[in-house]
C-alpha cells in the first residue's frame, strides 16, 4: 500500500486502472485477479467494514440479468409471446414444453438457473 502511496495511487485507483485498461489485458495479474474473483468477491462480503452494499449491487445486477432475459423470451420475436386474441388452433397444437425449456435454457440462462434452483 505504501509504494502505491509513493507513486500518488490508492489501491482502488490501482485496480480500477489495472482492470479498464486495455494494455494490461494480457498481463499474467490480470488472469490471476480473474481467476481468483470469487475468493476476493467473497472476502470482500464478509469483511467486517462491509455494510451489505456489495450484496445489494450483485443483486441490482442479478436482477437486472433476469429481467433482460426474461424481456428477450417474451419478445414477439423470441417466439414465445401469447396474443390470446390471435392464437390459432394449429399454435396451441404445435406448442412444445421441452422445445420452450430448451429455449429458456439456450436464450435465458441465468433466468432458467434461478428458476430450477427455486424449485
Amino acid at each position: 500500500i505504501e509504494a502505491l502511496q509513493r507513486c500518488g495511487f490508492t489501491p482502488t485507483q490501482f485496480f480500477i486502472s489495472l482492470l479498464t485498461s486495455q494494455q494490461h489485458n494480457d498481463n499474467q495479474s490480470i488472469h490471476d485477479l480473474l481467476t481468483c474473483f470469487t475468493d476476493i468477491f467473497s472476502l470482500l462480503i464478509n469483511h467486517p467494514l462491509n455494510d451489505n452494499k456489495l450484496i445489494r449491487h450483485a443483486s441490482e445486477i442479478v436482477q437486472c440479468t433476469y429481467l433482460m432475459e426474461l424481456k428477450k423470451i417474451a419478445s414477439e420475436d423470441g417466439g414465445w409471446h401469447f396474443g390470446a386474441l390471435s392464437t390459432t388452433t394449429k399454435q396451441l397444437e404445435d406448442f412444445s414444453l421441452e422445445d420452450m425449456a430448451w429455449d429458456m435454457e439456450t436464450y435465458a440462462p441465468e433466468l432458467c438457473r434461478m428458476i430450477g434452483s427455486l424449485l
